[in-house]
């Protein structure tokens, strides 16, 4: 690293990445930071954290980096809430610790896309405003994840979002009774003779990708794995598995106890319950207690569950374990 970033040098700085929380594969906190300054020795000129949930955390982060002497820049990762989705994927496959407080916030509308975003932006605002007037940092860096909107909004909030004049473009302009298109600064060209269609079409392509009504050849659509400044812990390790599975399954009856251990949640014989299957890494959802007990019967006569869904017959948008989307709606499934 000290040879590439001094082969380097007389091109522009070299930024490395730093974990407020630890490196997962980090023996110790203090271990990673002595292993992040000694990257910092050799020539790396500015830090930016992975993404973080509480600004405290990034605050002792910098505290702790000055105190061993690293000296360079660090800037605060800043990864707005988009989904919940998301964000319960990032707890369950990353040793990031998000705070309850969010979790039990995000809960009762975690199927209102817009509402979840509206508090992700909320909190990200929240978050960079104590980092910035505490002088922890003096700019902040945001995870995109190839959405802008948010981000955008974040800046207009914070007061850094300016706007430079832009040049025309070599067409005419329409008149103001349509700010959308007056705005414009791109036609395609397979839409070139429906000038009324393409800016309605494509105005919110981005804001919810969410499988249903987005582009699907949107860039949202990417594997959060892919992101770059992302550490991701995919799978459990073979020693969790195996305390979670048994040691050995040797007949029907230990899988049958696997698949009735994850329905009830209770602890198994190595006192260890088990929190996902390999068809499924994320809790059970709140709904499947409605079918808890048809579940159970099942696994435990041999029809081992891997997809499960209660019926649901007009229930309200609203509901608490069933209802999805914006207030006002209904909710089918089968």
């Amino acid at each position: 690293m000290s040879h590439f970033f001094n082969l380097r040098s007389y091109r522009g700085g070299s930024a490395i990445s730093g974990y407020p929380t630890c490196h997962p594969e980090a023996p110790s906190y203090a271990a990673d930071l002595r292993y992040l300054k000694s990257k910092v020795d050799a020539g790396a000129q500015l830090i930016i954290t992975q993404l973080f949930f509480d600004a405290d955390v990034f605050e002792k982060f910098v505290h702790d980096c000055r105190e061993i002497g690293i000296t360079v820049p660090i800037i605060p990762g800043i990864m707005p809430i988009q989904s919940y989705e998301s964000i319960r994927r990032i707890a369950a496959v990353s040793q990031l610790t998000i705070p309850e407080s969010i979790l039990n916030t995000l809960e009762p509308i975690k199927h209102d896309d817009d509402a979840v975003r509206s508090f992700g932006i909320r909190h990200a605002v929240e978050m960079c405003r104590h980092i910035l007037s505490s002088g922890s940092a003096l700019s902040v860096h945001l995870y995109t994840m190839n959405r802008e909107s948010s981000c955008r909004e974040i800046l207009q909030e914070l007061g850094l979002w300016t706007r430079t004049p832009m040049r025309s473009m070599p067409w005419k302009s329409f008149d103001g009774n349509h700010p959308l298109r007056a705005k414009e600064d791109v036609r395609p060209i397979f839409w070139s003779t429906r000038p009324k269609a393409y800016v309605f079409r494509t105005r919110d392509w981005d804001e919810f990708p969410n499988g249903r009504w987005g582009n699907s050849s949107s860039p949202a659509f990417n594997d959060l794995a892919d992101y770059y400044l992302f550490y991701l812990k995919g799978q459990p390790t073979k020693d969790e598995q195996l305390r979670m599975y048994g040691q050995e399954l040797e007949s029907v009856e230990a899988v049958k106890k696997v698949f009735v251990g994850f329905i009830t949640q209770q602890p198994n014989e190595q006192g260890v319950k088990v929190t996902r299957l390999p068809w499924n890494e994320q809790d059970l959802d709140a709904e499947t207690n409605i079918i808890r007990d048809q579940l159970l019967w099942c696994n435990e006569n041999g029809i081992l569950t891997v997809n499960s869904q209660p019926s649901v017959n007009g229930a309200p948008s609203t509901d608490p374990l069933v209802g999805w989307g914006k207030p006002g709606g209904y909710c089918y499934q089968k």
